[in-house]
């Protein structure tokens, strides 16, 4: 190994028993900061009392196997190209004493040893036009320079349409059904039968990036307003509850009789509205009954769905769209909203610094005819290039490093870092239960490039923002069709 230029609960007992934090960490080498840092300074005795206590009450469970046969791979060479700034959350060939990177190293050299396999790491500077192009230039040029390439989402996706990846699901030993695999990502991504974007619990870097929620729970208890959290465990937690929350609690702090910044909001978000069309389970391109891409917005509840949303964040002072000098974190650590947008990274890249005493949600439904809460999130794919030579050997390793991820990365990422370190309360080891139960990756995220991919920005965000959703659909519906052509065609002569 080196580097050239479902409920997880189960897992924080597998992490104590198969000693994910070694004894020896703190006497080990290497450059700090390969990973976030979420030791916090904390020792790897500290570490392990720390998982001893967390789980002395938790029955032993058994995780799932995987179904991989014995096999000596007699020393094959798998060869993963990535950008350098993004290696850290997949690979790593030295012990730091940091608890996820220590993870990841342990859980290459598990796959390693168990196979015989060597994961090498290639190395591409920075920038991710210019990787991207590189990763194009190279399969091109029938270069044999990797098996796997990470890649930015939206890269990918242009990068897919035009031939240059492999369809994942002809590939042998890939188990879609096992939980290392987020099956709304799967099931969102494939069309035609056929996958070229491979996201899995090989890295950490899609959980990472979930959106979510934040909440203040000592603002709550002032406003005398009841913690949502049972409406979450109840399937009752939607927009109008939230709506309710945040209803009559802006302040204008500083008296200079304009809605800024400086002021107080029940709830603040970024310009971009990430995640919110897909928490309310609309999809610019969907398939229909024939497995072919359509536009799936064009409807009443599409407009209603705005017409809600424009009444919260624009006709009201309750809401705030956080695009100038302090960022919605920014507002939220001085306490001055109750409700903020984020991810589950901003837990502790941010909040645990901080001595807000916050708790997470997932985004809300629309209403409760809606079945299951939806948590967008975004990654890096992993892509083989149609250049591939040993499609068996790269399918074997694949599952090999997705299944080591589940069982020790995730337990040092989500049992240990969040769970028991960087969570205030237990309701919120439940909330991250439901969370990660419910991530999706968007089809439309991804490949969608007209102004459907994102209708709140669009239309809230606009510099004279309206909901009229039948003007704005009819403004991007030529592109829309045009690119559903595309992919369409892309999918099914590829």
């Amino acid at each position: 190994m080196h580097t050239t230029s479902h409920p997880l609960k189960p897992l924080l007992a597998l992490a104590l028993a198969g000693g994910i934090v070694i004894s020896s960490l703190s006497a080990c080498g290497g450059e700090s900061g390969s990973s976030p840092d979420i030791s916090d300074g904390t020792t790897s005795a500290d570490t392990a009392d720390t998982l001893a206590e967390a789980v002395t009450t938790e029955p032993e469970e058994t995780l799932p196997a995987d179904n991989l046969p014995d096999t000596d791979l007699s020393g094959y060479t798998f060869r993963i190209y990535s950008l350098d700034e993004c290696a850290k959350f997949f690979y790593s060939d030295v012990l730091d004493g940091d608890v996820v990177n220590d993870a990841i190293y342990q859980s290459i050299m598990n796959v390693e040893e168990r196979f015989g396999a060597d994961v090498q790491c290639v190395i591409f500077g920075s920038g991710d036009g210019d990787f991207n192009g590189a990763i194009n230039k190279i399969i091109l040029a029938g270069d044999d320079v990797f098996d796997v390439a990470e890649n930015h989402d939206t890269l990918s996706g242009d990068s897919s349409l035009k031939g240059l990846y492999l369809n994942i699901l002809d590939f042998p030993y890939l188990d879609f059904e096992q939980p290392w695999y987020p099956t709304n990502a799967i099931d969102s991504l494939t069309l035609y039968g056929k996958l070229f974007l491979f996201s899995s619990a090989m890295s950490y870097k899609g959980l990472h990036q979930t959106r979510i929620l934040y909440m203040n729970r000592k603002l709550l208890d002032d406003y005398g307003i009841e913690s949502p959290y049972p409406d979450v465990f109840d399937g009752a937690w939607t927009i109008d509850r939230l709506m309710d929350i945040t209803r009559d609690t802006y302040q204008d702090l500083n008296s200079n009789q304009q809605v800024d910044e400086e002021d107080f909001f029940g709830f603040t978000t970024h310009q971009y509205f990430d995640g919110w069309m897909e928490a309310f389970d609309l999809n610019a391109l969907t398939k229909n009954d024939a497995g072919e891409l359509v536009i799936g917005i064009n409807n009443q509840r599409t407009a209603d769905i705005v017409d809600k949303m424009y009444s919260w964040i624009v006709e009201t002072n309750d809401t705030f769209i956080a695009k100038k000098k302090l960022s919605e974190s920014d507002i939220f650590t001085a306490e001055r909203s109750i409700i903020t947008y984020g991810e589950i990274s901003t837990s502790y890249m941010i909040y645990r610094n901080t001595e807000v005493d916050y708790g997470m949600l997932p985004y809300p439904k629309f209403d409760e005819n809606q079945s299951d809460y939806i948590s967008f999130y975004t990654d890096r794919f992993f892509v083989v290039p149609k250049t591939a030579q040993n499609t068996d050997n790269i399918g074997f390793m694949l599952e090999a490093l997705s299944s080591e991820g589940y069982r020790t990365i995730y337990p040092a990422y989500y049992e240990i870092a969040l769970k028991v370190k960087y969570t205030h309360d237990d309701e919120s080891v439940r909330i991250l239960d439901i969370i990660n139960d419910s991530r999706m990756l968007s089809f439309t995220y991804v490949y969608d490039n007209s102004n459907l991919r994102s209708i709140f920005s669009g239309m809230l965000n606009a510099s004279k923002p309206n909901h009229d959703f039948a003007s704005y659909y009819a403004k991007g519906e030529k592109a829309a069709l045009k690119r559903i052509d595309k992919i369409n065609e892309a999918y099914q002569n590829n």
